[in-house]
């Protein structure tokens, strides 16, 4: 019997649902602080939020932005992590985030003037073969820049005296894989202008106004089109506003808009996860306000922002700045409590690993102790995160809050990680008690929360797990990262509020019923109408397959799912453009 105090369903690590979308009493939004000690390590804090491994680095400029600004498409291309550099020598906290990702090829972006020679011979000394994109000045390196990104078609262009118009952009170019170039004010100069002749451009987006592009400057781009504001913030916004339905807007990116070191290191991992970098100045603007609240904050009544992410410490976007935004900063259990146990029984903070997926924050119980304690003091109101075992096997683990049980968390063989929220108001003693541990795999509680706030509690009575709704509201599908949810979601030229699109970079897409639900109604469809082949199993047994041939677009989908415990889509025949769209899943 599960006590009121304590509420928890099986979902997929990857989406933390209870754990991000927790709504305050205030109706602001937490949000998690990527941050180190200076530039150089924040950025390597922004790859370690979005990188396992990579096989390429961007390395750009921490001290001067013009190289740099344009960097963002060509991570995005290369799926590579952007970390910062001085211009003499290569810092160790840079060689040491290389090694971790086991980086191969290395881009450096600029000339010696930017990264010197030093920096190269770092990087070849560590086995990282190493390419340079850098021109004679700013302008002819964003087109050597552009020249390796290619072109579909589009192109978007920013000042290079300014950095904040190019950041802005960065996520939106990146997604339509297109390159950002810089230009002057008030000429063209010639490499641009050999640029434009030998690429088919059919649309250009200048961001800024005429006081950084001139009038005569936007006229020499084909079929241009001007975004921008009466500052960097506002015209921020307006970038955002106007391709939203490109950007996933439930995990923002937020950076201080007076410097430009944080935004730019965090567009390598905004850029592959679709975000947008919102800026914000130290005395928030009011445009950068309706930008957020407009957009990205989430209630129970309108769910969809995960997490936003703040980059930079305190000296750059203080908690003051935070509660003007309607945001309030994330406080990690690991970061304030240990466990009342000898310390070699466990570890905290570091490489976390649960189902699948590597977590920064949280606790890893060695399992030589059958109970871990933790003083809270009458300190928090709420401790909610992730509970499984390292390996996906059975355990069972029971929750006591002042030694009164609050349930059991009692997980399978195979079954996903479980989100859990504990009501701990009051509560002096809160304690987790393994029945049985794992074999070899260790228990883990990752990215543990507490609040000090009071906090508004989702009952399982509201949750639609428990009951019906659109799949996408109620679970995530089991597979990477590479899906969107409940934004964008588009087949040719109708949109849709609820459902999911499949990148396609993963073959197979799962979600975990557990025999609650007897009916899926839906239409399944390829955003692009191109050809494509997509077979739905029940527990394993194929029930349709949906081929489109190119030029039948959708098709209305009803399954029986009356005592089915795992539902997946398999990409048979992928598109060759577009995703596969599965859009308004009704399911009860």
């Amino acid at each position: 019997m599960i006590n009121k105090r304590l509420i928890f369903t099986a979902a997929f690590a990857m989406a933390c649902t209870l754990l991000t979308t927790s709504v305050h009493a205030e109706g602001t939004i937490r949000c998690k602080r990527l941050w180190g000690n200076g530039r150089y390590e924040t950025a390597v804090e922004a790859s370690k939020e979005g990188w396992e491994k990579s096989k390429y680095a961007i390395i750009v400029s921490g001290e001067n932005f013009p190289d740099a600004i344009t960097a963002g498409p060509l991570a995005k291309k290369y799926e590579a992590p952007i970390l910062l550099t001085t211009k003499d020598y290569l810092p160790q906290q840079v060689i040491d985030e290389l090694s971790r990702l086991e980086v191969q090829c290395a881009y450096i972006i600029g000339g010696d003037g930017a990264v010197s020679q030093e920096v190269e011979l770092a990087l070849k000394n560590n086995n990282i073969a190493v390419g340079r994109l850098g021109g004679e000045n700013r302008y002819e390196t964003s087109i050597k820049v552009a020249n390796d990104v290619g072109n579909e078609g589009k192109l978007f262009v920013a000042t290079g005296e300014g950095f904040a118009d190019a950041l802005s952009i960065s996520t939106v170019a990146s997604v339509n894989k297109s390159p950002i170039i810089l230009t002057p004010k008030n000429n063209l100069t010639n490499d641009i202008k050999d640029y434009i002749s030998k690429n088919k451009i059919e649309k250009t987006y200048v961001v800024g106004g005429t006081g950084v592009v001139s009038e005569k400057v936007f006229n020499e781009f084909p079929n241009s089109e001007r975004i921008q504001g009466k500052d960097r913030y506002e015209t921020n916004e307006n970038v955002i506003n106007k391709f939203k339905n490109s950007l996933d807007l439930r995990i923002p990116y937020v950076a201080t808009g007076e410097a430009f070191p944080d935004a730019l290191s965090g567009a390598g991992v905004a850029n592959r996860k679709k975000s947008p970098i919102i800026l914000t100045a130290p005395n928030v603007k009011q445009s950068t306000k309706n930008l957020i609240s407009n957009n990205l904050i989430s209630t129970v009544e309108r769910p969809g922002v995960e997490q936003p992410i703040i980059l930079g410490g305190q000296s750059v976007v203080s908690d003051s700045t935070l509660k003007e935004l309607g945001l309030n900063e994330i406080l990690f259990m690991s970061d304030k409590i240990l466990p009342n146990c000898n310390n070699g029984n466990y570890k905290v903070n570091g490489n976390i690993m649960l189902g699948g997926k590597r977590y920064s924050k949280g606790y890893i119980f060695e399992n030589k102790l059958k109970e871990y304690t933790f003083d809270l003091n009458k300190n928090f109101n709420v401790v909610s995160g992730l509970i499984g075992a390292s390996n996906g096997k059975a355990c069972k683990v029971e929750v006591f809050c002042d030694n009164v049980s609050e349930g059991v968390f009692e997980l399978k063989d195979g079954d996903l990680p479980i989100n859990y929220n504990i009501e701990t108001k009051g509560v002096k003693e809160l304690k987790f008690v393994i029945h049985n541990a794992p074999e070899l795999g260790k228990i883990v509680l990752a990215n543990t929360v507490v609040d000090y706030d009071q906090f508004k509690i989702r009952k399982v009575s509201d949750d639609f797990a428990f009951n019906s709704g659109y799949l996408s509201d109620v679970l995530k599908p089991y597979c990477g990262e590479y899906y969107k949810v409940n934004t964008g979601i588009q087949i040719g030229e109708d949109v849709y509020p609820n459902g999911f699109q499949f990148d396609n970079c993963e073959k197979r897409y799962s979600f975990n019923l557990d025999g609650r639900y007897t009916i899926l109604n839906g239409i399944l469809g390829v955003s692009s109408g191109n050809a494509c082949k997509i077979e739905i199993l029940c527990d394993g047994e194929s029930k349709r397959l949906v081929e489109f041939n190119g030029t039948a677009a959708k098709v209305n989908l009803n399954i029986n799912l009356s005592g089915v415990n795992k539902l997946e889509f398999v990409i048979n025949e992928q598109p060759q453009n577009g995703n596969v769209i599965l859009a308004n899943p009704s399911i009860r």
